[in-house]
């Protein structure tokens, strides 16, 4: 197959370079800053030691972009509608596009909104990866969650071939399957994850810290607990915001003997570059008029942690 991969981050890069070497036609289009003929990407398994390279082209807006299957789309999710403006008007409004990251509502209808009529599928990773700080071109993986979720988000039409996708990457080494629709569990994961991120940015991405700091913790579990319930779930995903505050506080407690070292290496690398993602699904889950004291006190405690982190890059570059 060919695809587009818009996107050169993380995720992006492990994605195209792992199909390119299984043996498709993979191009990325990145921001005209980042553009260069010929690219070179060093993928490395920190689990197995595997590590291969790849060349490919870097396109940018304003080059003529190569007919693909798929238009591949690795953005964080603050700058998603942006992107498919873009797509929508230097690439065309009739390519088929994978949505590879967070959004509370359906991709579907977020595509359709900037006029977009291809075919829609999401894509949900269940891998770490992160840049080598010492080697910009180098990215670091590793199975987090396997598998990964190929979703055709309750479009029957559309899953012959999330299908198909799922079976190419599985066989291009990123574990995935395929389902009709993985829309509530990835709304619950959202919604669970943006105080968890903010609580874990708020103490320098140390679990240990955030496992032993009892209030902070049990700020964390009730803003758990609020975020579900602004969102609606259909189904037995409605059961979810029956579970209360004192398992999400166990939960908190037991996730760093459970997370490992190569979950804390990934995070300390790229926490950092996801807190406007944070910030955005923060913002997403939090209602004007609900009752919603956690999840207000815990945004506000990550306001001030993304203030002071402001400040003392701001004093770093004027040392």
């Amino acid at each position: 197959m060919r695809f587009l991969i818009v996107g050169a981050g993380a995720v992006g890069a492990l994605v195209g370079a792992q199909l390119a070497r299984s043996g498709h036609d993979v191009r990325y289009w990145v921001r005209p800053q980042k553009r260069r003929e010929r690219a070179r990407l060093k993928i490395e398994s920190v689990v197995t030691g595997d590590s291969f390279e790849i060349f490919t082209q870097f396109l940018a807006p304003g080059d003529t972009a190569p007919d693909c299957d798929w238009v591949f789309v690795c953005v964080r999710g603050e700058q998603l509608d942006e992107t498919l403006q873009q797509i929508a008007t230097q690439l065309g409004t009739a390519h088929n596009l994978v949505i590879s990251t967070v959004s509370v509502d359906s991709v579907v209808e977020r595509v359709r909104r900037h006029g977009l009529h291809g075919m829609v599928l999401a894509h949900h990773v269940s891998f770490g990866v992160h840049r080598d700080p010492e080697d910009r071109e180098r990215f670091l993986w590793f199975p987090f969650a396997p598998p990964s979720i190929v979703s055709a988000e309750g479009e029957p039409a559309s899953l012959p071939a999330a299908r198909t996708l799922a079976r190419a990457l599985d066989r291009a080494g990123l574990r995935s399957l395929s389902l009709r629709s993985a829309r509530n569990p990835m709304k619950l994961m959202m919604a669970l994850s943006a105080p968890f991120l903010a609580a874990w940015d708020v103490c320098d991405f140390e679990l240990e810290r955030l496992a032993r700091d009892r209030e902070l913790r049990q700020l964390t579990a009730h803003a758990m607990v609020e975020a579900p319930r602004s969102l609606h779930f259909s189904g037995l995903g409605r059961l979810f915001k029956l579970i209360p505050a004192w398992f999400w506080s166990l939960v908190l407690r037991v996730l760093p003997h459970v997370i490992g070292a190569h979950g804390r290496e990934v995070w300390l690398h790229h926490g950092p570059k996801v807190r406007e993602q944070t910030r955005h699904c923060l913002a997403l889950v939090q209602q004007p008029s609900a009752h919603q004291p956690a999840l207000q006190a815990l945004a506000t405690r990550f306001e001030q942690r993304l203030a002071a982190s402001s400040g003392v890059s701001s004093n770093a570059r004027h040392a």
